[in-house]
């Protein structure tokens, strides 16, 4: 259930985003439901495997340079 609420949560920033930057363009709210999924999708693989390759580097920064990754 909090998965749902994450995904509703991520894409009313997607709407508010779409609304306030001139460049970025969403048809619907359905539409930036499924850009909040994908995100959720890069985030849960994509972002696993950047923290484990730069471990050594967030090491180094004491683990600051995870605010880059996310």
């Amino acid at each position: 259930m909090k998965i749902i609420v994450k995904i509703f949560i991520t894409a009313a920033g997607v709407l508010l985003a779409a609304y306030l930057v001139p460049g970025i363009a969403v048809s619907g709210f359905w539409a930036a439901v499924l850009v909040a999924m994908v995100l959720a999708i890069l985030n849960a693989t994509l972002g696993v495997v950047l923290k484990v390759a730069t471990f050594p580097l967030t090491l180094l920064t004491f683990g600051f340079f995870l605010l880059v990754i996310n």
